[in-house]
C-alpha cells in the first residue's frame, strides 16, 4: 500500500497489523486459524461489516469453537448473544464476541486482548475511535482486507499518521476459490476444449466453394430469370 501523505496522529491507538486476502472465504481461514492459536487465550472481539455476517461468521466459528463464540445483539433466535460487551467480558465460557460495524453506539473494550477486523466500517473516524488507548493496556488490532479494501485501509493510515505493517499470510490458510468463480473457470475450460476439438476436425473450405464476391440486385435477377427456364 502506498501512502503519498501522512496525516498527523491524534492520538495513541494500539499496534495495527494488517493481512492481505483475496476473498471473504480467505478470511473465515485466517480468522480460525489465529482463533486456534495456542496464545489466544483471552477475549477476543470480532468486527463484520453487517447482523448478517456476524451470523455467517458465527455459523462459520461454532463449527470449531462450539460455545466459545457468541454476537453482539444476534438477529437469529438460536444464535448465542450478549446484548453488551460488559455482559460477554464477565461471562467466562464464550471468548469470541462477533460485532457487527452497522451498530450504533460506543463499545467499552476493558476486558478483551485482542481486535480482529475481518471487515473495516466504512466510517474511519468509528475505526479510529476503536483504536484509541484508554488505558495502559495493549491491545493489538489485527485487520483483514481485500483488494477492494485497501482504499480503506489508506484512509485510516491517513488519519492515524502511519503505515500500517503487513504480515504474510500463514501457510496453512486455504485460500479458497469462490463458488462463482470455480463456475467462471470450469466454463472457460470447456470451452477451450470445445474450441480445440473443433480445431481438429475443422476443414478449409474448397477454393470452388468459397464466396467472395457480391452480386448486385440485376445479377441476382437475371441468374433467377436463367434457373426458372
Amino acid at each position: 500500500i502506498e501512502i503519498e501523505e501522512l496525516g498527523e496522529a491524534k492520538a495513541e491507538i494500539h499496534e495495527q497489523v494488517l493481512y492481505h486476502v483475496p476473498n471473504f472465504k480467505a478470511k473465515l481461514s485466517l480468522l480460525t486459524l489465529l482463533l486456534k492459536d495456542s496464545g489466544q487465550t483471552g477475549k477476543t472481539a470480532v468486527f463484520v461489516s453487517t447482523r448478517l455476517n456476524a451470523e455467517k461468521v458465527y455459523s462459520h466459528l461454532k463449527l470449531s469453537f462450539k460455545n466459545e463464540a457468541a454476537i453482539l445483539n444476534p438477529m437469529m433466535f438460536e444464535s448465542k448473544g450478549f446484548g453488551s460487551v460488559e455482559e460477554f467480558t464477565d461471562q467466562d465460557e464464550a471468548r469470541i464476541l462477533i460485532i457487527a460495524n452497522e451498530l450504533t453506539g460506543s463499545h467499552d473494550f476493558d476486558g478483551i486482548s485482542l481486535l480482529i477486523h475481518v471487515e473495516l466500517p466504512e466510517d474511519t473516524e468509528k475505526f479510529v475511535h476503536r483504536m484509541i488507548k484508554n488505558n495502559i493496556d495493549e491491545v493489538p488490532s489485527i485487520i483483514f482486507a481485500t483488494d477492494l479494501e485497501l482504499a480503506l485501509v489508506k484512509k485510516i493510515e491517513q488519519t492515524i499518521g502511519q503505515k500500517i505493517p503487513v504480515t504474510e499470510l500463514p501457510d496453512e490458510i486455504n485460500i479458497a476459490v469462490d463458488q462463482k468463480d470455480k463456475k467462471t473457470l470450469k466454463t472457460e475450460k470447456a470451452a477451450k476444449n470445445d474450441l480445440a476439438e473443433r480445431g481438429g476436425a475443422f476443414h478449409a473450405p474448397k477454393a470452388s466453394n468459397k464466396k467472395d464476391y457480391n452480386n448486385n440486385a440485376g445479377t441476382k435477377a437475371k441468374m433467377n430469370k436463367k434457373k426458372k427456364h
